[in-house]
């Protein structure tokens, strides 16, 4: 994604992010941290272009992503 698409991107949250895809907002940032979601620090604040969320999920990395993030044990 180039910078110049991007800004002509509309910008989401995380967390509008997380609920466009109905997982956590901790999915998102692990996504982000990997490097398979495209995001930018405001300030202290992060945005992800809604760009590259497209690419995202048109790329299908998005299950990939999520088949991997480990499932902790129930406590009970």
């Amino acid at each position: 994604m180039k910078l110049e698409s991007a800004l002509e991107s509309r910008f989401l949250t995380p967390t509008e992010v997380s609920e466009r895809l109905q997982v956590s907002a901790r999915t998102v940032q692990r996504l982000i941290q990997r490097g398979e979601l495209k995001a930018f620090r405001v300030g202290r604040q992060v945005r992800i272009p809604e760009l590259a969320l497209r690419e995202m999920l048109d790329s299908g990395r998005l299950g990939e992503a999520i088949d991997s993030t480990p499932v902790r044990e129930p406590l009970f």
